[in-house]
């Protein structure tokens, strides 16, 4: 899954894409987006290592667990053709991105103008607008 967000005074959108395969031929085909809103915000530290000399760099992160989720709704989504892969998705660190990698980052753009995921989140806006700081 890969995760979006978007804040909105304090009210949070966070996408969560999880891409889907025809088993087939282990075609991608179509994605699931969960549009989940959060409140009460909370961030932790974390502390990431470069695996290249030891060195270490801190920095904070929201804290889903600790934030409260007001709601979610989930959108599907067709793939258009043009990004459809059967390369598997890369595990990071990426050097060089792949095709799925490349497609995924054009799906997600798509995403961004997608209307039925507009409307989605905005409805959770106003659903859980009383609790907007």
């Amino acid at each position: 899954m890969d995760p979006l967000l978007f804040v909105v005074n304090m009210l949070i959108i966070k996408r969560e894409i999880e891409v889907h395969r025809r088993s087939s031929d282990n075609m991608t085909q179509s994605c699931t987006i969960t549009c989940k809103c959060y409140s009460d915000i909370k961030e932790k530290t974390i502390t990431l290592t470069d695996p290249t000399d030891s060195s270490t760099t801190s920095g904070e992160v929201i804290d889903w667990d600790n934030s409260i989720l007001r709601g979610s709704e989930t959108v599907n989504y067709t793939i258009p053709e043009d990004l459809r892969t059967t390369v598997a998705e890369q595990s990071r660190p990426i050097s060089t991105p792949n095709e799925y990698t490349i497609n995924f980052h054009h799906i997600r753009r798509n995403l961004e103008d997608d209307g039925d995921i507009k409307v989605v989140e905005q409805k959770l806006l106003e659903d859980y607008a009383e609790f907007n700081d």
